[in-house]
């Protein structure tokens, strides 16, 4: 089973709608990291906040999973901050989307 991981990016100096996060979110759905939250079994999806991922992996670890997203981040604007947890998430006030 995979184990499930939180990931939230900031650039550094980048506008939150600007080019930077265009390409990060882009960089980042290459890379297999999701901006919504969906429960199999269920139809709701909700999209997650800005530069807020969803990572799913069998065989990485908390670590791996951070350094992954730093290095793609990294690649859009130098010397981004990201932090990774793992495990199931609680959610309110996501909006609901198709």
């Amino acid at each position: 089973m995979a184990t499930k991981f939180t990931v939230r990016v900031e650039l550094h100096g980048a506008d939150e709608d600007g080019d930077d996060y265009d390409r990060l979110h882009d960089e980042m759905g290459e890379n297999g990291f999701k901006k919504y939250l969906y429960y199999p079994g269920s139809k709701e999806t909700f999209a997650l906040p800005t530069a807020e991922y969803r990572y799913f992996s069998e065989t990485e670890t908390n670590q791996q999973v951070v350094d992954k997203a730093y290095n793609i981040a990294n690649r859009v604007k130098r010397n981004p901050s990201v932090i990774s947890t793992e495990g199931p998430i609680a959610r309110r006030g996501l909006k609901e989307i198709d």
